[in-house]
């Protein structure tokens, strides 16, 4: 037999799912903003002649991830937070052949807080949880030889 606590958390449990879909709430998981940006400039002459350097971000605002407890209108979001990335390719030649070397990089600055997605009910406190970490930062370099 369950016991008075495990009844009484099942029901704010309820409680909390049935008020949060409240009729013209905003849904969860609606951020505020969202921007991405990206650019790139090749170098058309000198001695870095086709070289081509580029970064972008991917703006992150506040996202919507739960309310207060028993009060549908009293939001509680997840931090805001960018991403940002950087390139370089460079064409050259290899003898004869035609060789491309492309360097990237995510997660440029290698931002590694958590990124709530939920909350959960504590001694009748809504508090964020359920979090997840972006991929730390990351290197690849490409080569590319047609043939």
């Amino acid at each position: 037999n369950p016991d008075s606590t495990t009844i009484a958390s099942n029901y704010n449990n309820l409680l909390a799912s049935i008020v949060s879909s409240s009729d013209g709430r905003t849904l969860d998981g609606t951020y505020k903003y969202r921007a991405n940006v990206f650019g790139n400039y090749e170098i058309q002459s000198g001695p870095l002649k086709g070289l081509r350097p580029g970064g972008g971000a991917n703006l992150f605002g506040r996202k919507l991830i739960g309310n207060a407890n028993n009060d549908a209108y009293n939001y509680i979001y997840s931090k805001e937070y960018a991403l940002f990335s950087a390139f370089a390719s460079y064409n050259f030649r290899f003898g004869n052949q035609p060789v491309q070397a492309a360097l990237n990089v995510s997660n440029l600055l290698d931002y590694d807080e958590p990124v709530y997605t939920g909350t959960s009910v504590f001694a009748n406190v809504a508090y964020r949880s359920n979090f997840n970490y972006v991929s730390p930062r990351s290197v690849q370099l490409t080569v590319t030889l047609p043939f």
